[in-house]
């Protein structure tokens, strides 16, 4: 056997050796299940407590889930305790938790690992149907590790610090999880319960991995969606992706912009941004005040708003010049800019020919069934980074990285850096992410 093999093979024995299943768990019915449902928690962070929350409002869900002998809900959560697999089920009239696996310490963002428990599910949970939901810190697109020499913050799925609280989290790359995603059969849908993770970048990376991508252009509150809503939407027979996504917005929807002037004592407001590890200081006693924005992506019609985006892009890029993105929507309020809004970047391009854009717009609608919003959200990138407000009111449902960005260098964050401020500094950084970028399937179909 080839030596990596080996090595490969004694390190999965020794990761899953103490893996133990609960030997109390009922056997499945013979008819197989409608739908397979696993929710996939990294909270060995700072979220910990909040997937505590998350997972008692998942058992309230469980109840509203029709044939619930049909469909299945399995939760895989790492956080400060071991990692296990949970099944909630319905014992009774009651709905009860129930723990089938525990496994040793280990990094549930590497490969191993999350191929391991993805493939665990599926072999012995089979269904007509698959649903996945990762729930987590999240940032997009760019690389999961940090260069020594820069001071930008990673980004990526996931952050698991191995217990330790004041560790340095382990993330993963949105290219590896392409990999470890494209050893299953595609799944019904993949809901990413975290940040920023609605770029096409990421959408298009995972094309083939799922029918539908549900997930927020912005940054998402720590409380992220309730799972009391949720969770019947899991399983519904039709519609699920739009479902899914009209659940979780409903509660911001119903609770925005509500208590945000009473005056009660103030508590911590979290969000899922690994790169917001501080939490914010708010006068609201309200879980939801602050608005969200969610949206449903097709991933059958990506390739056809691809198409009709290259021919804009090209057409811009034929003139020579950077591209100047000041009036573009820009979801990290010009902290980074790295996040810029799809929809506004190709009708900043296309705007000499309102024909072209309307074309490209009719595209975009089959790739995004569905796009709710609020008027505005809570950015902590917002204010220099101190937090604030910022409006999202003409939110296509994708964000989206502008190469050759005239504007990249007005970021505040690097005039938070004077040594950052010389303009090789900030070319070096520039060319670091756009190396990276150029590795992204979107990247290489527009001829970046």
């Amino acid at each position: 056997m080839n030596k990596n093999l080996l090595l490969f093979a004694f390190f999965l024995t020794a990761l899953f050796s103490a893996c133990h299943k609960n030997d109390d768990q009922e056997p499945l019915p013979n008819s197989i299940a409608n739908r397979t449902n696993l929710i996939y928690i990294v909270a060995d962070n700072n979220l910990s407590a909040y997937a505590s929350r998350d997972i008692e409002e998942m058992i309230m869900g469980y109840k509203n889930v029709d044939q619930p002998e049909l469909n299945n809900l399995l939760v895989y959560i790492d956080d400060y305790s071991t990692p296990r697999l949970l099944q909630i089920k319905k014992q009774g009239s009651k709905v009860i938790t129930d723990t089938i696996y525990n496994y040793t310490e280990h990094n549930s963002v590497s490969k191993a690992v999350m191929s391991y428990v993805i493939g665990q599910v599926l072999e012995e949970y089979e269904a007509k149907s698959y649903g996945l939901s990762f729930w987590s810190h999240g940032d997009g697109w760019l690389p999961a590790t940090d260069q020594a020499e820069t001071t930008v913050n990673s980004r990526a799925f996931g952050e698991d610090r191995d217990n330790n609280m004041y560790g340095e989290g382990k993330r993963m790359d949105i290219l590896d999880l392409r990999k470890t995603l494209e050893e299953f059969p595609k799944f019904d849908f993949i809901l990413f319960d975290a940040c920023d993770m609605q770029s096409i970048e990421v959408a298009y990376e995972l094309k083939n991995t799922a029918d539908y991508f549900i997930a927020s252009v912005t940054e998402v509150p720590a409380y992220g969606a309730n799972y009391a809503d949720m969770v019947p939407a899991l399983f519904s027979e039709t519609r699920t992706a739009e479902q899914i996504a009209e659940a979780y917005y409903l509660e911001y929807y119903e609770n925005y912009d509500k208590g945000l002037n009473e005056e009660v004592p103030s508590r911590k407001f979290d969000i899922k941004n690994s790169a917001a590890t501080t939490t914010k200081t708010v006068s609201t006693t309200n879980k939801y005040p602050y608005g969200i924005a969610i949206s449903v992506i097709k991933s059958s019609e990506l390739d056809f708003l691809a198409e009709a985006t290259k021919a804009i892009i090209q057409a811009e890029k034929s003139k020579g010049q950077p591209i100047n993105t000041k009036q573009v929507t820009n979801y990290d309020s010009n902290y980074y800019n790295f996040y810029y809004d799809l929809g506004s970047y190709i009708s900043s391009l296309s705007s000499a020919d309102p024909g072209i854009f309307q074309q490209w717009e009719d595209i975009l609608a089959k790739v995004v069934p569905l796009n709710l919003h609020t008027p505005t959200v809570y950015s902590s990138y917002a204010n220099d980074y101190k937090g604030g407000i910022i409006s999202i009111r003409n939110s296509s449902g994708i964000s989206v990285f502008i190469p050759n960005n005239n504007n990249f260098a007005d970021a505040v964050h690097w005039e938070k850096y004077p040594e950052l401020t010389q303009a090789y500094q900030v070319d070096r950084f520039y060319s670091y992410y756009l190396d990276y970028y150029h590795n992204y399937r979107w990247s290489v179909t527009m001829g970046w």
